[in-house]
């Protein structure tokens, strides 16, 4: 999933490129994932949290989504949000108020 529809092709076409048929593309927007209710297992947002607009209601979209003991990985570099980058504090802080609790 991602916001940007060219980026999106891009996987799309490397997908069927390798021959993985299990891949499916989602456009979303700022503040909602656009997932389907109860249907994930585990959730990587690798380098780009800092790039969300609105985290909080984002990840509270993001909760509605996840199964029973699912999980969410958030990793990006150690930043101030506007050198792409974000402090660890804020996302633990952001993600408490849209209702995860830290597990490691």
């Amino acid at each position: 999933m991602d916001i940007n529809p060219a980026f999106l092709q891009h996987i799309r076409e490397r997908a069927r490129r390798e021959g993985f048929h299990n891949i499916q593309t989602i456009l979303d927007n700022d503040h909602d994932p656009l997932l389907p209710p109860s249907n994930v297992d585990s959730v990587l947002l690798l380098k780009t949290y800092h790039e969300v607009a609105q985290p909080v209601p984002f990840l509270k979209n993001l909760r509605r989504a996840l199964k029973p003991g699912a999980r969410v990985g958030i990793i990006d570099r150690n930043g101030k949000g506007d050198d792409h980058g974000i402090d660890a504090a804020v996302v633990v802080g952001e993600a408490r108020q849209a209702g995860y609790k830290l597990a490691g």
